[in-house]
């Protein structure tokens, strides 16, 4: 019951951020968005959004994947099928090929709906955490619930979902949060708060992780990755933004660690 559940939120979920995408390149090609062209855009020529419908293969999973840009602009298109766009202002990578036109360097665009205030920035699963971090302590100690003494058992799962014993998990969190080893299984909130923090520290201490997290600039080929963002209504440059660093909705089945706006 709990897996269906999530499963109808997540398929909501992704229905709305569909529709989201969907909306701002239709928005985008009856030419609501003239002032930002104009701050960024000034010299090109029959400017149009494109939505990404493809996967794209990532440097950090090593497979394709989405990519950070939910849509890109194109230039240059042949006036015949500009004036074909009043029958279709919803373009996707399919129309590509109907059509000569010119796709933009560094043009990607993250689109995030309107009414979510708690978008995801980024999602790690535990093979891309693993290669941008290195450290499944910090990984598994992100996931863990925090009152062990009735979650003992899950604990115990997602800590061996990181090849890791119990033992070696409290032993080695004992020793990086001055934890003393006997008491550690009693305190997997600070335990837990401790990783957190420490995933935070890292992605805004180091430019590669940063990237990662906001951009995808050296995950993905251009113009697969996010420059601009459109967030609450306002279209711009895709910037670093105070976050919180949580866990995706199954850390049992599906373990993930989320990044998310504060």
């Amino acid at each position: 019951m709990f897996k269906l559940f999530t499963d109808l939120q997540m398929n909501k979920g992704t229905r709305h951020g569909d529709m989201a995408e969907e909306d701002f390149v239709i928005d985008f090609n009856s030419g609501n968005f003239g002032d930002f062209v104009e701050s960024f855009f000034a010299r090109e020529k029959n400017l149009l959004a494109v939505r990404v419908t493809t996967h794209q293969f990532s440097n950090l999973s090593r497979g394709l994947v989405k990519p950070k840009a939910d849509a890109f602009l194109i230039s240059d298109v042949n006036l015949h099928f500009v004036g074909s766009l009043a029958r279709n202002l919803l373009l996707t990578e399919r129309d590509l090929e109907q059509f000569d036109g010119r796709v933009i360097a560094n043009s990607g665009i993250s689109i995030k709906r309107p009414d979510s205030t708690k978008y995801q920035i980024h999602k790690f699963t535990r093979s891309s955490f693993l290669t941008l971090f290195g450290d499944q302590y910090l990984g598994a100690g992100a996931l863990i619930y925090t009152d062990n003494d009735s979650k003992r058992v899950e604990n115990r799962q997602i800590i061996e979902g990181w090849d890791l014993s119990v033992d070696q998990f409290e032993s080695t969190m004992g020793a990086r949060t001055g934890i003393s080893v006997a008491d550690v299984a009693s305190d997997y909130k600070r335990v837990q708060r401790y990783c957190l923090d420490e995933i935070k520290r890292q992605i805004i201490s180091d430019p590669r992780k940063q990237d990662v997290v906001f951009w995808g600039r050296t995950t993905f080929k251009s113009p697969y990755a996010a420059e601009y963002a459109y967030i609450n209504g306002v279209l711009g440059r895709a910037t670093a933004v105070d976050f919180i660093v949580t866990q995706g909705s199954n850390r049992l089945c599906n373990p993930t660690v989320v990044v998310k706006p504060r």
